[in-house]
Formats: structure tokens, C-alpha cells, sequence
């Protein structure tokens, strides 16, 4: 009797037990549920886009082949001008060190005196396209100048003369060079005289200086020449 009490009761507390045991368990796996330790879902892998390869032969002219000026850098020019940096009439040689950039040196007959007239010219050049390009241009340059004023009658005003005058200018250019090399240039800018006090005068009072109106000059010309390759 007493063994089988004693068995009944073991039984009896193991029944009692099950309600708490299936609430822990149960309130685990909501917690698992809820986000605390449950593994989360991988992310798909992500895609790069690939840009598509660049066909040359597709591109514009321009870009896929080289321009004259870099083709034919050493040009040789004849220039005629109205105050140019090489006086009235002149050559030069030009040379494209790129596509941008190019270097010369030319001298020339002076408008005013007909003296030899000598200078060295920087250029910086866009293109516009593969043959055709505009931009700017500067040059330091020597030569006889006379402002010229003839008067024989009384009350005329002061000449001015300058044996040499060291000049220096800027001006914008259009050009054109074809694959074949010829190259043509048109352009217009303003000079200046910078040893302005070396001035020789005629006709001058105490107080009479030339002003800018005598020592710059605007300028308008042409150069039309051949382009070779080295």
C-alpha cells in the first residue's frame, strides 16, 4: 500500500509540473520569434551595372584621328598686316608643340619707316573642330616707329619717333590648317610701344608726351603658309 502512495505522488507532482514547463518553453521560442536571436534572412547579392565599351571606331573624327597641327607642327608663313608684330609685310615659322600650344619667330619690312621689324610670337588655340581652331596670341618684338605726322604749316602738332621701339601686343586669331598643309590665319589686336621715354620728339613744347593714343597701335592681318612634319 505504502509503495504504491508513494508512486501516485511522484506522479501527481510530474502532472502539476507540465503547465509551467510548456510556458517557459513557449515564452523562449516567442522570444526567438520576436526578433532576439533568430537569424535573419540573407540579402540578395547586388548586381553592378557594366558600362558598355567604348567603340573607337564609333567616335567622332576629331577625337579618333590626329589634327594637322599635330600631324604638320613646322609651318612656314608669309604674313601682311596693318600694324602687325611684324610690320607691314613678312615670314615666319611657326611650330605646334601640340594641338594647343604653338612657338614662332618672323621679321618683316615696318609700316612707318620701312625698317626691319623683328618678333617672337606665342599662340594658345581651341579647336573647334579637326582643321579649324581660334584663340589667342602675344608677341615682344623690336623695330623702327614713327607716329608720321607730315605738317608744314604753323600750330602743327608733336611727332614722335622711336629708333628702336621695343613693342609688346595680344591679340585673337582665327586659323585653319588642312591635312594636306595648308594653313591660314586672320587676326586683329593692339601693340604697344614699352620704352616709351626713348621717345625723339618734333615739334614738342616742355610738356609735350606722347600719350596712349601714339604709343599703341591697333593691328589687322593675315598669314597665309605650308605645314610639314619633321
Amino acid at each position: 500500500m505504502r509503495p504504491c502512495l508513494s508512486t501516485c505522488l511522484a506522479l501527481a507532482v510530474w502532472i502539476a509540473h507540465i503547465p509551467s514547463a510548456w510556458a517557459v518553453s513557449g515564452g523562449a521560442a516567442a522570444r526567438e520569434g520576436e526578433g532576439g536571436s533568430a537569424p535573419a534572412h540573407p540579402e540578395p547579392p547586388r548586381v553592378l551595372a557594366v558600362p558598355p565599351e567604348i567603340d573607337l571606331d564609333a567616335m567622332p573624327e576629331r577625337f579618333s584621328e590626329p589634327s594637322p597641327w599635330r600631324k604638320l607642327p613646322l609651318a612656314v608663313e608669309g604674313h601682311a598686316a596693318l600694324g602687325g608684330p611684324l610690320g607691314l609685310l613678312g615670314v615666319a615659322i611657326d611650330v605646334s608643340t601640340s594641338d594647343e600650344l604653338s612657338t614662332g619667330i618672323g621679321f618683316g619690312v615696318g609700316e612707318s619707316t620701312h625698317a626691319l621689324q623683328m618678333a617672337a610670337l606665342l599662340r594658345v588655340r581651341l579647336l573647334l573642330t579637326r582643321t579649324f581652331a581660334t584663340g589667342a596670341e602675344g608677341s615682344v618684338g623690336i623695330g623702327d616707329y614713327s607716329d608720321d605726322i607730315e605738317c608744314h604749316r604753323p600750330g602743327c602738332p608733336p611727332t614722335y619717333a622711336w629708333r628702336p621701339a621695343f613693342w609688346s601686343s595680344l591679340g585673337l586669331f582665327l586659323e585653319s590648317r588642312s591635312d594636306q598643309g595648308w594653313t591660314m590665319r586672320a587676326g586683329f589686336g593692339a601693340g604697344a610701344i614699352m620704352n616709351v621715354a626713348d621717345a625723339r620728339c618734333k615739334r614738342c613744347g616742355p610738356a609735350d608726351e606722347p600719350n596712349m593714343w601714339v604709343t599703341t597701335v591697333p593691328y589687322a592681318g593675315v598669314a597665309i603658309g605650308r605645314a610639314f612634319s619633321w
